[in-house]
């Protein structure tokens, strides 16, 4: 439940709820610096908008809602696959960098691999296309990611990309 509350007043409102007539799992999960999983919430240009994952469909899914009204805006990712983690936000580029898996039918469903999308939901665009187990680290402020992958038969590897275009630097 995300609830507003009024400063003046103190009155509090709620402002999006998520319900379900089955189960909720609320445990969060952590990857990078920023909070993700069940619980990730970000605001969007100090509330005006607001990124949040949701069970809503069934899946574990980024929406993006409407800070003021709570109104559903859009489901940004959508599918029979689950998000992990969201890596990083460019909300001037309205772009979401995150972690799922279960989106590559010929591969183990539990590797995860990062990709970005834009905010509507448009350009999904995968970025780990080794068949493998990837965990992505930005630097901060987003300029550039590590990705780091690894199977049970393929020792870690590590690359460095730049962020803009994903071009890998090392």
């Amino acid at each position: 439940r995300v609830l507003d509350v009024d400063a003046q007043s103190g009155e509090a409102r709620t402002l999006i709820d998520e319900t379900s007539n089955t189960f909720v799992n609320y445990s969060p999960l952590v990857a990078s610096q920023y909070d993700t999983g069940k619980i990730y919430r970000h605001d969007v240009h100090d509330g005006q908008e607001i990124i949040l994952a949701s069970e809503r469909d069934g899946w574990e899914h980024l929406c993006l809602f409407n800070g003021h009204t709570g109104a559903l805006e859009n489901q940004i990712t959508r599918g029979h696959w689950v998000v992990r983690a969201v890596n990083y936000v460019d909300d001037e580029k309205r772009q979401i960098w995150f972690e799922a898996s279960g989106m590559n039918p010929d591969e183990d469903p539990y590797f995860v691999h990062a990709y970005r999308i834009n905010f509507d939901g448009r350009g999904l665009s995968p970025l780990t296309p080794i068949e493998a187990d990837h965990n992505i680290e930005f630097s901060p402020g987003g300029k550039y990611y590590i990705d780091t992958w690894s199977r049970i038969d393929l020792a870690p590897t590590m690359a460095l990309y730049q962020t803009s275009d994903n071009k890998q630097l090392a």
